[in-house]
């Protein structure tokens, strides 16, 4: 968190910065989080936790063949094709070294739950603000780093080396399309998730997103504004008891005449478009009103 915002006493909104986390707060951010998402999946009844007759999948009983290849992705095995229940095939280097534990800096790991709290960019340094949500929503693959191999396979490149060596992930086609298809979002489902103050209906949002940034003068309009029709002007229908709209349109039938298609009720209604057109064929409006009635008033 890089601070809170609140109000002075004269009213006006104000933040304040507050120290960056060390990793001891992070550690006891991630026990909180994993205890609290093991509490929801407890009352939501989809920990495996004591597994019995009260443990239920949604998932896996609405889209068995999708929830099996998530699964089998989130534990690196493959779920579909000629190797289905293998681990994922991977090419690279034998490590010279022993692997160092990594030291990120303001990061922490508590079983499995991961917080690293490493980047920040300072304010109003529009490249960086820029730079970290084109980092975010980044595509899942480069298509640069893929290649198709001489025996059929597809293999894809790693911007950095793992720890175990590892350069290069192997798939066979049906398998890269298995990993794709987990990675899509599921329909209605948000990938990112405002809070707090950002928040869809938070009462500052308005306030906080344009918080400290330049005001920019919008130059006025030099343009003239266009002269008022008199309410009486052909084609200008004036708001008039039970006439909801009108409009005209060439006539199917009769060459070189205009027909009228209005939504209208009642006599009087269909009386005032005739007469500001000048038109008398009152069977239009019959039939149209008869084939917007047909369809549900819509014409």
């Amino acid at each position: 968190m890089d601070g809170v915002f609140f109000r002075d006493a004269e009213g006006d909104l104000r933040f304040f910065q507050v120290a960056a986390p060390t990793d001891e707060d992070l550690k006891a951010k991630a026990q909180r989080i994993r205890r609290r998402v093991l509490k929801i999946l407890g009352v939501r009844k989809l920990s495996r936790d004591g597994e019995g007759d009260d443990w239920s999948d949604p998932l896996a009983e609405e889209h068995p063949a999708y929830a099996a290849t998530c699964a089998a992705s989130v534990g690196q095995l493959t779920a579909i094709g000629p190797r289905a229940g293998r681990k994922t095939l991977r090419m690279g280097v034998e490590p010279e070294d022993e692997p160092a534990p990594l030291n990120l800096g303001r990061h922490a790991n508590v079983h499995g739950f991961d917080i690293h709290a490493g980047a920040a960019v300072p304010p109003n340094d529009r490249q960086r603000v820029e730079r970290l949500p084109r980092y975010q929503l980044r595509p899942p693959i480069a298509q640069g780093r893929l290649s198709l191999l001489s025996d059929g396979k597809v293999a894809l490149e790693l911007k950095n080396q793992w720890s175990d060596g590892t350069t290069h992930l192997l798939f066979e086609p049906i398998e890269l399309i298995e990993k794709i298809a987990v990675l899509i979002p599921r329909p209605q489902s948000n990938l990112i998730i405002y809070n707090g103050v950002l928040a869809p209906n938070a009462k500052w949002r308005k306030e906080v997103v344009k918080y400290g940034r330049p005001v920019v003068a919008v130059p006025e309009s030099k343009e003239e504004p266009e002269p008022e029709k008199p309410k009486d002007a052909p084609g200008v229908f004036s708001a008039r008891p039970r006439c909801r709209s009108a409009q005209v349109r060439p006539a199917a039938s009769g060459a070189g005449r205009d027909g009228v298609y209005a939504g209208v009720t009642g006599r009087k209604g269909r009386k005032v478009v005739l007469e500001a057109t000048g038109e008398r064929r009152y069977d239009l409006f019959q039939v149209e009103t008869k084939r917007r009635k047909r369809n549900g008033g819509i014409a």
